[in-house]
Formats: structure tokens, sequence, C-alpha cells
């Protein structure tokens, strides 16, 4: 693989990343039970960190996980305005 084709492949993986993000926002935010999923959260990133995926990252890694996450749990709910049922997709 050549640099122009590794620069491909990365600018596809940011572009899933991003979004990916987004919608996982978009989940976050119109969760209809908010202390559950913040209890969740917080449960799942444990118990990932301390399985097999927590033993293949670095501590770095592990930090920036818990960072992202952290950024993740501090979305604010969306307030209803308009029913979603009016938008048409």
């Amino acid at each position: 693989m050549n640099m122009e084709e590794v620069r491909s492949e990365l600018d596809g993986l940011f572009v899933m990343q991003a979004a990916l993000t987004t919608l996982v926002c978009a989940l976050i935010r119109s969760h209809p039970d908010e202390a559950n999923f913040q209890l969740s959260a917080v449960e799942t990133l444990e118990v990932l960190l301390s399985g097999p995926v927590g033993k293949t990252l670095s501590s770095k890694q592990k930090d920036q996980v818990r960072d992202a996450v952290e950024t993740l749990r501090s979305l604010h709910p969306r307030k209803p305005s308009v029913p979603i049922e009016s938008h048409r997709f």
C-alpha cells in the first residue's frame, strides 16, 4: 500500500468516525432515561477497560477513551420542540 492509499484509508476512517460520533450523540441526547444511560455508560466503560479490549490499550489510550466517554456523557438531553414524526425523510 502506497502513501496515497494509506491517506485515502485514513480519510475514510475519519469520515466514518465523524458520522458514528454524530449518530451516537443524537442517541445520547434523545435517550428516554438519562440517569439509566449515565449509569450504563460508566459500567460499560469499566467492563470494557478491564476486559480483553482494555488489555490491548496503552495507559494513554485508556485515558483517551475515558476522556471521550466523559465528553459524550456531558451532552445535554434534547428538549423536544417538533415531534419527530412531523419530519419528512
